[in-house]
């Protein structure tokens, strides 16, 4: 970092609390400040909270959510040709002096924003994209509702702050639109248009964001195989590999109306691409999480752990009888309340709910053992050899602090993957190679 650049254009650092700090010190501290602050700020643009460049750089604001630079060449490389960054207009709030119910109107007002559904719609329209053909009026109209998205989506992110509704996206993005009668030919033809670009599904990838969705997906896929089999005796992916000369109309018809009601769009777009090819990898994902052959659980705990039989016995008994209990009462609330098992979502209550229970099997664990690095040691053993199947997030909601102190107290190093001109490992461009830390060297160095 040059240090007369430092001193013209970062006097008062954005972002920091530190900024006021550097005010009192002297140049040389204040350079070596900034250094340290931004010394892992590889990308991205630091500008003069005063700066006048800040409102030029295509409606970026002072806390620089949308000023942004990246050298990374995918980025790069995926933008689109020609396209300019897309902006708004903003409207000004009014300016009035703030009452205690303002206060709680902006509050409230603040409530339902839009911000998600137009985000899903714009991912469903990068879906369609590729669909289309380069130049195709559709393929047009499509980019040309992306930029509308966005700006609908900056429109509701300010929304609060302007103090009135604001213009979202426009309905026929999508809604389907019926041809009625004494509708001109044209009229018809301009629905017709319009639904072969509607966003009316959510793309593939996101059978992986919403249960729901995925669930209603497998089911389809399965009714689709079965159907497959009784009609042309083969499976569906047989049914694939067959070249479009060669299949039967009924087996055209079949394929048409698949994807037609198909729960998601499954088109050729960046995410389905990427989303398609993670699925063919086995990665052996479960194998690896549920099974811990092979772990030395003793990593976990502290130095000469021994467990002792009747404080095991009386640590098991209590988290079986309480994680039984939960069981049933989350059974008795999804019975009563069959729209929890419908929409399978965790809600702030839920996380909250969860949270106070550990809380609770902690307290009653603590009523047996006080010590926290035996009470942890223990439950290790418990979790990891008397009952392997119990879930491990229990343990490390119940111990994990004590958990990280036994892992901490006998580690003093590890292996990072470090950026090398000469190294091995290539990943975005970069060289990498895999370099022992030592653990005492960088504590040193962040404490100096």
């Amino acid at each position: 970092l040059d240090s007369q650049y430092l001193e013209e254009d970062m006097l008062d650092v954005m972002d920091l609390d530190c900024s006021k700090v550097l005010d009192y010190i002297s140049d040389e501290e204040r350079t070596e400040k900034i250094k340290k602050y931004y010394k892992y700020a590889y990308s991205g643009t630091i500008t003069n909270i005063h700066g006048h460049y800040t409102m030029n750089m295509s409606g970026s604001d002072f806390d620089m959510d949308i000023l942004f630079a990246a050298s990374n060449k995918n980025i790069i490389k995926g933008k689109y040709k020609n396209q300019r960054v897309v902006t708004y207009a903003a409207k000004k709030p009014h300016k009035k002096l703030f009452t205690e119910e303002d206060l709680f109107f902006t509050d409230t007002f603040s409530f339902g924003t839009q911000i998600g559904q137009i985000t899903n719609t714009c991912s469903t329209i990068c879906g369609l994209i590729p669909i289309f053909p380069e130049g195709s009026k559709e393929r047009q109209i499509l980019e040309d509702r992306l930029k509308a998205g966005c700006a609908a989506q900056s429109r509701q992110i300010d929304k609060t702050k302007i103090g009135e509704n604001v213009k979202t996206l426009g309905t026929v993005c999508k809604q389907f639109q019926r041809a009625k009668d004494g509708d001109s030919t044209e009229e018809i033809v301009r629905k017709n248009f319009y639904n072969t670009i509607l966003a009316d599904k959510k793309p593939y990838f996101f059978r992986y964001k919403y249960r729901q969705l995925n669930k209603e997906l497998n089911e389809y896929i399965r009714n689709a195989e079965s159907a497959c089999q009784s009609r042309f005796c083969m499976s569906f992916k047989d049914l694939l590999s067959i070249s479009e000369e060669q299949r039967t109309p009924q087996q055209k018809d079949f394929l048409f109306y698949y994807d037609k009601f198909l729960p998601v769009l499954d088109s050729d777009c960046v995410m389905n691409k990427i989303c398609h090819y993670i699925e063919s990898v086995d990665f052996e994902i479960k194998k690896k999480v549920r099974s811990s052959d092979g772990f030395d659980w003793h990593v976990l705990t502290g130095e000469n752990f021994q467990p002792e039989k009747v404080l095991t016995e009386k640590l098991y008994n209590v988290i079986i009888e309480e994680m039984n209990k939960k069981h049933l009462d989350l059974r008795s609330l999804k019975l009563s309340n069959p729209e929890l098992v419908r929409k399978n979502s965790v809600t702030q209550k839920d996380e909250f709910d969860k949270e106070t229970w550990i809380n609770l099997l902690r307290s009653k664990l603590e009523e047996i053992c006080s010590n926290e690095e035996k009470l942890a040691n223990h439950l290790v053993y418990i979790f990891y050899e008397v009952k392997n199947s119990l879930n491990k997030s229990v343990l490390w909601g119940v111990a994990g602090k004590a958990i990280y102190e036994n892992i901490k107290n006998k580690t003093n190093t590890f292996y990072f993957p470090v950026k090398n001109q000469n190294g091995s490992i290539k990943f975005l461009y970069e060289n990498y190679s895999i370099e022992k830390i030592e653990l005492n060297d960088l504590k040193e160095e962040n404490n100096g």
